[in-house]
């Protein structure tokens, strides 16, 4: 459970929901922004490194690199791991995972091949008509967050719109248009078949509502 947001892994992203977060979009770069983070179930930091050659030339298919050179701001810090005490919680070691200049997705099963799905080939299309990357219009992650949470603001759910629900809720999308389990942790790139539960109920009544 997220120490930041406790209640976060509790929601998943319902149907009726992200169609009402859709509507709520003014602007072609809040639908870009929403459907991007939707239907790829990016990390925020990947969605602001991709990049008009990670997708296929069909748009069928979506490829994050397990490394890839970047001379942006975030990509300029040093990454560490640390491992602390379970008692005192003092650091008692720490190793560089990730060195500057380098983009890295977050986890080791981050590099990835992502299906593009029909609902976000012509938005993608369209942007990468004109673009080679989103680093053109998206600053940092920040930004990124606060277009999601602007249009959030205008539905009134009864939960925040966190990005575990998002991707979650894609999972599950995944899942009832009969993706297999494995396909989607390898599609969000997790690694540990343990966080399952955390993210995803893939129960049947679930997947009714998401079908329906």
């Amino acid at each position: 459970m997220s120490k930041k947001h406790p209640k976060c892994k509790d929601h998943i992203l319902l149907n009726w929901e992200k169609e009402k977060l859709l509507n709520a979009c003014k602007t072609n770069l809040e639908k870009f922004t929403f459907k991007i983070h939707f239907y790829t179930s990016m990390r925020v930091n990947e969605i602001c490194h991709l990049q008009r050659s990670w997708i296929s030339k069909d748009f069928e298919t979506l490829t994050i690199p397990e490394r890839m050179r970047c001379d942006c701001q975030a990509c300029k810090k040093i990454r560490h791991k640390t491992k602390r005490d379970k008692e005192t919680k003092q650091i008692i070691s720490r190793k560089i995972i990730k060195t500057a200049g380098w983009f890295m997705p977050k986890t080791g099963a981050g590099g990835r091949c992502i299906p593009i799905v029909p609902e976000l080939q012509p938005i993608m299309k369209a942007f990468f008509k004109n673009h080679n990357s989103t680093k053109e219009i998206f600053k940092n992650r920040t930004h990124v967050w606060r277009i999601l949470q602007r249009v959030a603001s205008r539905c009134h759910l009864e939960h925040k719109v966190f990005s575990h629900a998002q991707r979650a809720g894609f999972a599950c999308e995944l899942s009832a248009r009969g993706y297999s389990l494995p396909d989607v942790m390898s599609i969000l790139g997790w690694q540990n078949p343990k966080i399952l539960p955390d993210y995803i109920k893939l129960n049947q009544d679930h997947v009714k509502k998401l079908t329906q």
